[in-house]
């Protein structure tokens, strides 16, 4: 199962000023499609290292 991957808004800008030939570019791109693919993959972030400013986002996708 594929999932769609978003970032913050901040995130986003910064991806899209990016050149899509920039290796930068291509790892994160790279990056995201495997998160889309397997989700759980990487290493949780306990929920008390999470700044403030995400965590209300957090919060909706836990209640769903």
């Amino acid at each position: 199962m594929k999932i769609s991957v978003n970032g913050t808004p901040e995130f986003v800008r910064f991806l899209q000023s990016l050149n899509k030939t920039e290796q930068i570019f291509k790892e994160i791109d790279a990056i995201l499609e495997m998160l889309a693919e397997n989700p759980k993959m990487g290493e949780m972030i306990r929920f008390e290292l999470i700044p403030n400013r995400f965590k209300k986002n957090i919060q909706i996708l836990t209640t769903c």
